[in-house]
């Protein structure tokens, strides 16, 4: 439109004023404007070449509602649009009642344009019905209400979208209505305060103008896409605040009654959360598969490393029962029995003890112990391993280390043992050297550090990162060379970490050897260094621990529901010398042992009929207090220390180790000293 209007601005803001021009110029109007801010100024304005006034609804002391009455009393016919940037249906309806031609909301100044168009034709129609008869001024007073009609049925329009406006506001989404030449027409708060923008600052803005250059070139190809009228669907990642973010975008063709695109909407969600969720529950699956995978390679191998033992204690002992053997092939099997026995029993530890430590269930003794012993104690039991293959076992200190220390000397052998042993197996020539010297730990304490240096295979750098992890082995292949359940190296960290220190791979070359270090805390001892601990011999103690144990005049009820450990148990009390008698269950056992004085009762735990729990409380209960002692295969220490609490003046475990069985049995009768043990 190229008409040149005189429009009346009435309006106390210039920020308002100017966004009325701005609008008026997008619609095509031309326009002479004349601005005011008060009740004075409009008077004075007021004339008949005004074409057009649009008024806010609330100046300082001044509102629309009076300029209309104003206007009214003058006898003027101007067209007259109220802009209020409030939504009240009953300032609007009181607005039209005294001749308003139209009401908007502040926000909704793009629709201005259409509201100018249909104020000048009303007046056109005005003036025309002026100048018929009465039919035509009749049809004018139609014309009007119908007029009216529409502007309240606008009004309802209005009305029903700033509804949508406080549903689109209160959505943690970013939600846009652009046209066709992305002109911002609508956006809702989220929106708003992403562009960092105030309430109708975004209004008649482009999306260009607030991305810029580099945003919009990656978003422009679906732009094109929308205004071709397909939904467009995309993710985006953008920097705000230096924080990373994404986004999911989702632009909405706008179509008119003829599917002519005739702008687009834009809704954006922020889905970094997802995302970053998403992410860890790939990553989370990813480590449960891989793990998944280490236990199901980790129980094949221990199929494998346990059936093989199984295997030849079940074959050997079927050897066994042929009477045509010598001395020495009898001999022999039963020799490799006990050796396939030990290494189940070692297995099964293993990984008792290993389950014991993640659990938190693993507790140590410590004890002041000779250094002495403990290496004598590994070394007794690795050396014939060494000699069998050929290779030099070394022991060695360098520098001064404690005569003593004060640690758990089981689980210092079993680390020892372990490292030792693998260094042995994984070395088919050349030696394997330990040596030992007082070092300083990283927490600043002083610790005893043994060096287990062998001229092996070496380990792989790529799978050296494993070698400490459980269930997992540097070879996990079926057809590898040597034997094992994967389990030594990691219960063994874990060990030297309940002892304060730790096993490290120091050093490392493929068809070389490596070296793994261990060391622990020996404790609060007294300064007492030495030169040949290394060397040193077996302490009279230990040296009575080593000897043969006899109970000969000893009476024993045995109570056992299995008869081979019946068979197994009696005989080696019977060959120390003790009178052996047998129960079946509970009941038998507390029949016979209020018959009978026997020095001591040796119980199973679980029987039929009653267990050695039920038994063992009868019997005290009824007075009974000769020495009970448990036997069974729960090691772990909350079934030892359930066993002394429930009555039992000691623990036996399963598989049962003679030794161990004489000597408690010796103890408790008062035929030896406890510290035998030590």
């Amino acid at each position: 439109m190229s008409t040149n209007l005189k429009v009346l601005i009435v309006e106390d803001r210039p920020d308002d004023a100017e966004l009325t021009l701005r609008e008026l110029a997008h619609s095509g109007f031309v326009v002479t404007p004349t601005v005011v801010e008060s009740e004075a100024d409009f008077r004075a304005q007021l004339s008949d070449d005004v074409n057009l006034i649009i008024s806010d609804h609330q100046l300082p002391g001044f509102d629309a509602l009076q300029a209309l009455e104003i206007l009214t009393g003058s006898g003027l016919d101007i067209p007259f649009i109220v802009v209020s940037g409030a939504i009240s249906e009953e300032l609007a309806v009181e607005c039209m009642k005294r001749g308003a031609s139209d009401y908007l909301i502040k926000d909704r100044l793009a629709r201005l344009g259409s509201a100018v168009t249909r104020a000048l034709e009303l007046k056109a129609a005005r003036v025309a019905i002026k100048m018929t008869d009465e039919r035509e001024r009749a049809d004018h007073k139609e014309m009007q209400r119908l007029y009216q009609e529409i502007a309240i049925r606008t009004h309802e329009i209005q009305r029903r979208e700033a509804q949508l406006r406080i549903i689109t506001n209160a959505m943690p989404v970013l939600v846009g209505h652009l046209d066709l030449q992305e002109r911002f027409l609508f956006a809702n708060d989220a929106c708003q305060s992403w562009f960092q923008m105030d309430k109708g600052q975004m209004i008649g803005r482009t999306l260009h103008d607030l991305v810029g250059d580099e945003r919009y070139d990656a978003v422009k190809t679906y732009i094109a896409q929308v205004l071709s009228g397909k939904t467009a669907t995309f993710e985006r990642q953008v920097v705000q605040d230096g924080q990373r973010l994404s986004f999911g975008l989702t632009y909405i063709p706008e179509t008119d009654d003829e599917s002519k695109v005739i702008g687009f909407i834009l809704v954006a969600t922020n889905i970094t959360k997802h995302k970053e969720a998403e992410e860890e529950f790939k990553l989370a699956k990813e480590a449960a598969e891989i793990a998944n995978a280490a236990k199901t390679a980790f129980l094949a191998n221990m199929s494998h490393e346990i059936r093989t033992p199984l295997g030849a204690v079940l074959g050997f002992s079927e050897l066994l029962a042929d009477q045509r053997l010598s001395s020495a092939e009898r001999f022999s099997y039963v020799a490799a029995i006990k050796r396939n026995g030990d290494l189940l029993s070692n297995i099964i530890n293993d990984i008792l003890d290993l389950s014991k430590v993640e659990a938190g269930k693993l507790e140590t003794e410590r004890q002041d112990i000779p250094l002495a012993d403990v290496l004598m104690d590994f070394t007794a039991i690795l050396s014939l391993q060494a000699q069998e293959k050929g290779l030099r076992l070394t022991v060695s200190q360098d520098g001064s280390v404690p005569h003593h220390i004060r640690t758990d000397p089981l689980r210092l052998r079993q680390i020892l043992i372990n490292i030792v042993g693998n260094a042995i197996k994984f070395t088919q020539r050349g030696s394997v050297d330990v040596k030992i010297r007082s070092v300083l730990g990283t927490d600043g304490h002083a610790k005893i550090s043994f060096a287990v240096k062998d001229t092996g295979l070496g380990v792989d750098p790529g799978k050296a990162a494993k070698l400490f992890e459980p269930f997992t082995q540097a070879d996990a292949s079926t057809k590898r060379k040597f034997g094992g359940t994967g389990l030594g190296l990691a219960l063994s960290r874990r060990l030297a970490n309940l002892l304060g220190g730790d096993v490290v791979l120091t050093a490392s070359s493929l068809g070389v050897g490596s070296t793994f270090t261990i060391t622990i805390d020996p404790g609060t001892m007294p300064t007492e260094f030495g030169e040949n601990v290394a060397k040193g011999d077996k302490s009279p103690v230990r040296a009575a621990a080593m000897g043969n144990v006899r109970l000969d005049g000893v009476t024993i009820l045995l109570v056992d529901d299995a008869p081979d450990n019946q068979l197994l148990v009696g005989r080696y009390l019977k060959g120390a010398g003790a009178h052996v008698e047998t129960a079946c269950n509970g009941e038998e056992a507390i029949r016979k042992a209020r018959g009978k004085p026997y020095d001591v009762l040796l119980m199973d735990l679980q029987m039929p009929i009653m267990d050695g729990y039920e038994a063992t409380a009868a019997l005290r209960k009824s007075g009974y207090d000769k020495p009970i002692v448990a036997l069974t295969a729960h090691v772990l220490q909350e079934e030892m220390q359930r066993c002394l609490k429930s009555g039992f003046d000691d623990h036996v475990g399963k598989p049962i180790d003679r030794s161990a069985l004489l000597e408690s049995i010796a103890y408790l009768c008062g035929r030896t000293e406890r510290d035998i043990q030590a």
